[in-house]
C-alpha cells in the first residue's frame, strides 16, 4: 500500500530497546507507515494498516537533523523495506548532507525489519 512518498507513522527517541541500540541517550527511531509482513498480532497493526503522515526527502532530512539534536545514540529505521527505491535515493545524496549539516549519528544507521 506504500506510495511514492516515505510514511511516517511517527519518530522519537526510543529508550525501550535493548541497552546495545538505544544506548545512553536512546534510539532516534523513525517508524514507517505499512508493512509487507501483516503479522496478525502485530504490536504496531495500526500503523501497519495506513497511520501516518506522507513526508518529502527534504523533511526526511530534518527529522534525521532533529533525532540528533535530541541525542540520538543512532538513527533506526523500523520496517522500510517498502520504501527502499526513496530511501536508496537519499542515502545516496547523504554524503553532502552528512558534510553540509554535520550529521555525525548516521554512522550508526540500522535497520528493522519487525
Amino acid at each position: 500500500n506504500a506510495g511514492n512518498e516515505i510514511t511516517i507513522a511517527k519518530y522519537y527517541l526510543h529508550q525501550w530497546e535493548e541497552p546495545c541500540i538505544t544506548g545512553e541517550r536512546g534510539s532516534g527511531t523513525i517508524f514507517f507507515t505499512y508493512c509487507n509482513l501483516k503479522c496478525i498480532f502485530c504490536q504496531n497493526k495500526k500503523i501497519s494498516d495506513g497511520y501516518g503522515k506522507d513526508v518529502s526527502i527534504d523533511r526526511f532530512k530534518e527529522i534525521i537533523l532533529e533525532l540528533q539534536d535530541k541525542g540520538a545514540h543512532n538513527i533506526n529505521l523500523v520496517t522500510p523495506t517498502m520504501y527502499t527505491p526513496q530511501l536508496n535515493k537519499i542515502l545516496k545524496n547523504m554524503q553532502k548532507f552528512i558534510l553540509e549539516k554535520e550529521v555525525n549519528i548516521l554512522k550508526y544507521f540500522m535497520i528493522s525489519d519487525r
